[in-house]
């Protein structure tokens, strides 16, 4: 197989088509059966749509050529998408970028014929992080939207797509429900096929070459937008060049795993802040390992990282990196998700406290977290005279709560998902990796001008956790330990065990949910008499639909599916919450999820807590006879 003679990635992140090159060729037929299949096997959600796209259709495939198939689907999905933005939106300009799967070319050459076809003008920014494509679609006036190729942490055989609007935001529920409506009602006519391949043959080719050849021009504006919001929320309300001037070096590693952001401006800005930076794996699309960053995906940076302060493994589209962090420089270690959130919230406080006194400003803060985010989060805030609002899951529902706080007059620095790793740091509109580690760099290396003693981010830690000793005697690795250490401890399941997945045939989310909370009691009363929840004194039942919380059990939106998370909080004679449980019907996948979350280190109350979970939940299907 000639690669070269169909689309591809070059070093430097462009898109290259050859010329005549088409995914669906003039002749070509595809059975409706095959596409409805196709369609079925298609995940669609607000966080984005995918399947396993290639050809060859294995997980692991790194064949670069898209099935005919979801070529198809891919210009139903088009036309869905501009339909919904025009009526929303107006602007008929769209960003569109890609990660470096082995589809990734090809989907993006049928995303640029079936857009430029409808009268979209495409700004095709290439193969760069989705951090860099949402700040270029949200300094751009013209944007209206954008569409970015990715199937995210899925395996390399994946592919697919997600839809933002034009403020770099996934799109609002509402308008990703219309998209995969109009997208179904699309593919379900019997001359579906027909219309849809018409579309990439009937489309002007020099229309299409004219989006190939700005595609330098938009690199570079996605580069400088990204890299100008960076500094914003690095440094604000000080200036970037006051922040180099006062900052200890750390040397910064990263496994790049062939990810978009090899070709980004990770080691540019680092490098420009005064650190040291060092990469593997940095070639575009060599991908080396498992795209997700768990478990194993982090051992070559654990392994590799040397004297490095802190590493990073980013996910395929670069909006998500777990941390590898090594403050003796012998010892390097990974952290959950759940603690990587922790840890940034500490530093994105510390660093409000500091906006406090500088800017004499008696706002008040907040911060927005999903409903499985451990609430080792509640005392981290606490420490800081900060509150706390939880959102179902999903970065579109702790965005928008995040933005009804803002009206409501709330400062709200950071917000994020503990239970996905990463956080999004205002004025940010994703996850990015680079603010997380740009914000620990910050908390420890980083010195101020001020006269006051107490006026470093690590001292305003140091203060609210209550941790000895004056973080100015020591080095940026010897405050990340203490901080580490000052962590509140809670034992949370990992999104990544196996017993945190139940898997479901079908699922009706209201039965469910009134046959569990139907039990819930007795199984409240088994639990107080067990000797490690001999504090318990009271719970409440939570249910999470979009980025409302209702309180109490039945207390759910009865014109909606009833399908967000529910948790059930369990509270000491003090009235504060000490641990949770906490399922979900997952959306894109035919699994239920559950968590469970406990101050403490005991490991046991951890397991009791899970299996009282799963007890109620296998009762409770039972009773509902829905889950299998």
């Amino acid at each position: 197989m000639n690669t070269q003679s169909r689309p591809f990635i070059d070093r430097s992140g462009h898109v290259i088509v050859p010329g005549g090159f088409c995914t669906l060729s003039e002749g070509q037929r595809l059975a409706m059966d095959d596409i409805r299949s196709a369609s079925d096997r298609m995940i669609r959600s607000i966080s984005g749509w995918r399947a396993c796209m290639s050809c060859d259709g294995g997980d692991e495939s790194r064949d670069p050529r898209l099935h005919p198939a979801y070529a198809v689907l891919t210009i139903a999905a088009a036309i869905a998408f501009v339909r919904v933005q025009r009526s929303r939106d107006g602007r008929d300009t769209v960003i569109l970028a890609c990660d470096t799967r082995p589809t990734g070319a090809e989907l993006v050459d049928t995303f640029v014929r079936a857009f430029t076809y409808l009268g979209i003008s495409v700004r095709l920014a290439g193969a760069l992080s989705v951090c860099e494509a949402a700040a270029i679609t949200g300094t751009d006036p013209d944007a209206g939207g954008l569409c970015y190729v990715t199937a995210s942490h899925n395996p390399q055989g994946y592919n697919g797509f997600k839809f933002m609007n034009g403020d770099g935001m996934v799109l609002p529920a509402e308008d990703a429900a219309e998209v995969i409506h109009l997208f179904e009602s699309t593919v379900s006519r019997w001359d579906a096929f027909e219309k849809l391949h018409r579309i990439v043959h009937h489309v002007d080719p020099q229309a299409v070459q004219t989006v190939y050849s700005h595609q330098k021009k938009c690199r570079e504006d996605a580069r400088a937008a990204y890299r100008s919001l960076l500094e914003h929320r690095v440094s604000s309300p000080w200036s970037f060049a006051e922040l180099k001037e006062n900052t200890r070096s750390v040397e910064v590693f990263s496994d790049m795993n062939g990810s978009a952001r090899c070709m980004g401006p990770d080691r540019e800005f680092l490098q420009d802040w005064g650190m040291r930076f060092r990469s593997i794996n940095d070639v575009p699309g060599s991908i080396a390992h498992a795209i997700e960053p768990e478990g194993a995906a982090l051992n070559d940076c654990k392994t590799r990282m040397e004297n490095a302060l802190i590493g990073y493994v980013p996910d395929n589209d670069g909006d998500r990196g777990n941390l590898v962090l090594n403050p003796s420089r012998t010892d390097a270690h990974t952290l959950s998700g759940q603690e990587v959130f922790a840890l940034s919230v500490v530093a994105e406080l510390a660093m409000e406290s500091l906006r406090y006194q500088k800017l004499k400003n008696d706002t008040r803060s907040a911060i927005v977290v999903n409903g499985p985010t451990s609430l080792r989060i509640e005392r981290i805030a606490a420490a800081f005279d900060v509150d706390v609002f939880r959102s179902e899951v999903g970065e579109a529902n702790v965005l928008e709560r995040a933005r009804l706080l803002r009206e409501d007059g709330y400062r709200v620095p950071i917000i994020g998902e503990g239970s996905n790793g990463g956080n999004i740091t205002f004025p940010g509109t994703i996850r990015d990796p680079l603010s997380t580690i740009s914000s620990i760099i910050r908390l420890v290396a980083w010195r101020p001008t001020y006269d006051q003693s107490d006026s470093s981010p690590a001292a305003q830690a140091f203060a609210a956790l209550g941790i000895a000793g004056d973080p100015s005697l020591l080095e940026p690795g010897d405050i990340l330990q203490e901080i580490l250490n000052g962590l509140p401890v809670f034992l949370t399941t990992q999104t990544t065990d196996p017993s945190a997945r139940i898997e479901v045939n079908r699922l009706d989310h209201k039965r469910l949910k009134e046959a569990y909370e139907a039990l819930l009691p007795d199984e409240i009363r088994k639990l107080k008499t067990r000797s490690e929840f001999t504090w318990l004194r009271d719970y409440r039942v939570h249910n999470f639909e979009g980025p409302d919380v209702r309180t109490g059990p039945g207390n759910r939106n009865p014109e909606g599916d009833e399908s967000g998370g529910l948790a059930v909080h369990l509270y000491d004679e003090a009235n504060t919450a000490r641990a949770f449980v906490w399922f979900r019907g997952s959306r894109t996948e035919p699994i239920l999820r559950i968590i469970s979350d406990i101050e403490g280190n005991t490991s046991a109350a951890l397991q009791i807590l899970m299996e009282m979970q799963k007890r109620l939940i296998n009762r409770s299907a039972k009773n509902c006879a829905e889950l299998y």
